[in-house]
């Protein structure tokens, strides 16, 4: 949103994000942060959360900026217990929207505990 104010216009910038966390939401609504500095650790640790339960999302990816949310990145992927398929090509997807964003593989070494 920008304002007028005698004559001049202000811009507010655009905040640039500094953090980033990941979750996995169980069927209970529990959530489980994952962390990796690649796309393969962190989806390995979603999968392993995932061969334990009946139903779970691996959740799109937060952006933060000053510990306040920016944006979302990809769309939540579902697990429904024996429906591996849906849940490998949502995988899929979700890799690639995070791969098509830079704040994402920009923070991507940071996703540590």
């Amino acid at each position: 949103m920008e304002v007028i104010i005698d004559g001049i216009k202000y811009v507010p910038e655009k905040p640039i994000p500094d953090e980033m966390s990941i979750w996995y939401m169980h069927d209970n609504h529990m959530f489980s942060r994952l962390y990796g500095i690649t796309l393969d650790e962190i989806l390995d640790n979603a999968d392993l959360i995932e061969n334990k339960s009946s139903y779970g999302m691996l959740c799109s990816v937060i952006l933060q900026c000053k510990s306040k949310e920016v944006r979302r990145v990809g769309e939540c992927v579902h697990s429904h217990g024996k429906d591996k398929k849906s849940w490998e090509e949502g995988k899929i997807t979700w890799r690639k929207a995070m791969e098509e964003d830079p704040d994402v593989m920009r923070l991507l070494g940071t996703n540590i505990k």
